[in-house]
């Protein structure tokens, strides 16, 4: 999967999910050209609901990795980054298993995107190829919560250190890396995904709700401590220096503060 529009899809799903089976089964109705992306799954080593699960995915070539750290929300980051490791797209797309596939042929529109996309100022009328050796997200919509997962290029990931992100809102991390760079963020108008979290009445049962349960998730640090605003600006310089070794002279706008409001 070389090719400057190929696509790995990644997904990290809580222990025993209840909706794993509802992202999986919608994924391959709804996506265009699945023959030709890979989706990666990242299963807690405990999980027992989700055997037969297993058994019954392997064959359409979803690869799935166990993992028994139980880190919760604050460490989703680690999943993720972990499960980019063997993926061979060009393009990254990351989802939680209690998200869903809304939109038959999402796939088609972020690969069109890829193919050719309008920019601004001097790029009015023309199109270009992304190139996924550079720095660019594009951002799908959430048709319940407005934009939250990403589409990172490889180019994004590897400037971070062959990393998506070092704190487990990957989502608002991302958005302010990104802040550096906001001529390389294109966002998408029609809504392609739903998340069944946000739905009220909450219909997350405690057997789905399965969060922290270890000292090394525990300890992790809260968003707004120090030492995330700290990697944050630390990760965002790693960009800017990806993007001016390609380009000595383009002028990069100076992100505000790089942290959340």
């Amino acid at each position: 999967m070389e090719h400057s529009q190929s696509i790995s899809v990644l997904v990290s799903a809580r222990r025993n999910s209840k909706y794993l089976a509802k992202f999986l089964f919608g994924f391959f109705e709804r996506t265009a050209d699945w023959r030709n992306m890979e989706i990666l799954v990242m299963l807690n080593e405990h999980d027992d609901w989700n055997r037969e699960l297993v058994d019954f995915f392997m064959p359409f070539g979803v690869r799935f990795f166990h993992e028994n750290e139980q880190l919760g929300r604050a460490g989703l980051h680690e999943y993720f980054n972990k499960l980019y490791l063997p993926a061979t797209g060009a393009w990254i797309v990351y989802f939680c298993e209690d998200h869903f596939i809304t939109k038959d042929g999402w796939d088609r529109e972020i690969r069109s995107m890829i193919k050719g996309w309008r920019g601004d100022g001097d790029t009015v009328g023309k199109k270009f190829p992304l190139d996924p050796n550079e720095p660019w997200v594009l951002v799908p919509k959430f048709d319940n919560v407005g934009a939250m997962n990403h589409v990172l290029s490889h180019g994004f990931i590897k400037a971070l250190g062959n990393k998506l992100g070092r704190h487990g809102w990957i989502d608002s991390y991302i958005n302010d890396l990104a802040a550096v760079m906001p001529d390389r963020v294109i966002r998408f108008d029609e809504p392609f995904f739903h998340d069944f979290t946000h739905d009220q009445p909450n219909p997350m049962s405690e057997a789905h709700v399965q969060s922290v349960s270890t000292k090394k998730g525990e300890a992790l640090p809260d968003y707004k401590d120090p030492i995330v605003q700290k990697r944050i600006k630390e990760d965002q310089q790693k960009l800017i220096r990806a993007i001016k070794t390609r380009h000595p002279k383009l002028k990069i706008p100076e992100a505000k503060n790089g942290l959340p409001e």
